[in-house]
């Protein structure tokens, strides 16, 4: 059972927060897949796209804050991606950035 367990964390494909830079109605998001700080990613969308954020702080069984962003993709589809960070400081620091964000009037 513990083989599996292992086997199913490995092969989760988690998004880990490095950077987040917001400019001209866009938000760029830096992250690295399963910790592996080799290869980087960048998200990118417009900020009038993303539709909701949810937030989840650690639990016992994870030690990592998760911010999942919901957005419509270029194909005016709606699409989900989820972050996480181990950072507290960070995070709280994220969940006021992104709810100021989210909150302006010319925003919607």
């Amino acid at each position: 059972m513990i083989l599996i367990l292992s086997l199913l964390s490995f092969a989760k494909t988690d998004n880990y927060i490095q950077k987040l830079l917001i400019e001209n109605e866009s938000i760029d998001i830096q992250y690295q897949k399963n910790l592996s700080k080799n290869n980087p990613h960048i998200f990118t969308t417009n900020l009038k796209s993303i539709k909701s954020y949810k937030f989840a702080a650690t639990s016992f069984l994870g030690s990592f804050h998760s911010i999942s962003i919901r957005f419509i993709d270029e194909d005016n589809l709606h699409d989900e991606i989820t972050f996480r960070s181990n950072n507290d400081e960070y995070f709280i620091d994220l969940i006021y950035l992104l709810k100021k964000i989210k909150t302006k009037p010319n925003h919607q």
